[in-house]
């Protein structure tokens, strides 16, 4: 598949959210929400090309590079909902007639490159942090600081702020470059960084907030990197496919590229099934040999951190 980074960065703002229908005989539905009807579509009207080039290989020492290398990736709403309805909060386990399958820590490795192993992302006495603080911390951090009204509660930005703030920085000509102090820079990249991980990887289901939580932990860039991610984004999905499989559910949320990257690797390669009904008839029928249970090649696996 082919695709550019800047491709991927529009996709991933424009569907975090999937909005589900249950109204279909009892069977849920998954569809996209429309890029007008979707707040956290930003990013894709005001980031120059350069200034995101340039930030990009800092993205990626982050961890956090293969959330925008990936490919771009239309979602198929069929697949997902045929997946949803055959995941058990139980085991944690899609079934499938050949057998039990799961998104693995490898398959989050190799997929999108985020760092499984390290330190837990541990988020102490966030609650007794004070609205003004956030707000201090996000300037200190960002060089932006959001109007109280901007943040919902203690701590809940809302997403088409942030896009708003970027708009005026490149309306004022606020652009980064190569001659921009290093520190400029790096509060730039925090921006990036807190939509990619609080409005991509950590949607909620109402795909118009992102938590200020992460701002403490992009505080030390250097850091990032050596911070258990991958982990913590898979365990949020398996969360999140939880609360989708239950009856009467209406939305699902988290990481659903990795959910739909991972079907594509090894569940059901076709590009473009979309149909319910045909996702169905595909995953009932599917056989052994035609499902993948080690998709990876040796020298990837090999490629891997120990």
């Amino acid at each position: 598949m082919q695709g550019t980074c800047w491709d991927v960065l529009k996709l991933e703002a424009r569907y975090s959210l999937l909005q589900v229908d249950g109204s279909g005989g009892g069977s849920m539905q998954v569809k996209k929400i429309p890029t007008s009807e979707n707040p956290s579509d930003m990013l894709t009207k005001v980031v120059p090309r350069d200034e995101f080039e340039l930030c990009k290989e800092l993205v990626g020492m982050c961890g956090f590079g293969g959330v925008l290398a990936v490919a771009n990736v239309q979602y198929d709403e069929g697949i997902i909902t045929a997946l949803i309805e055959r995941w058990r909060p139980k085991t944690h386990t899609f079934h499938m007639w050949t057998g039990e399958c799961a998104i693995t820590l490898q398959d989050v490795e190799v997929l999108y490159g985020i760092p499984v192993d390290g330190h837990p992302l541990v988020q102490r006495n966030v609650k007794n942090i004070t609205k003004s603080t956030w707000r201090e911390l996000m300037y200190d951090l960002t060089g932006w600081l959001p109007g109280e009204e901007e943040i919902i509660g203690n701590s809940l930005l809302v997403i088409t702020q942030l896009s708003n703030h970027l708009e005026t920085l490149i309306a004022k000509n606020d652009i980064i470059d190569e001659h921009t102090d290093e520190a400029e820079v790096q509060k730039r990249v925090r921006l990036y960084l807190l939509w990619s991980i609080g409005a991509t990887i950590f949607p909620d289901n109402t795909g118009s907030k992102l938590s200020l939580h992460f701002l403490l932990d992009i505080i030390d860039l250097d850091a990032i990197g050596g911070k258990a991610w991958g982990a913590t984004a898979l365990s949020y999905l398996y969360n999140c496919l939880c609360r989708a499989s239950i009856a009467n559910s209406r939305a699902v949320c988290g990481f659903i590229t990795l959910l739909q990257n991972w079907t594509r690797s090894g569940v059901c390669e076709s590009e473009a099934l979309a149909v319910l009904v045909v996702c169905r008839d595909v995953l009932d029928n599917i056989t052994d040999d035609q499902f993948v249970w080690e998709p990876y090649t040796e020298a990837i696996n090999d490629g891997l951190p120990e």
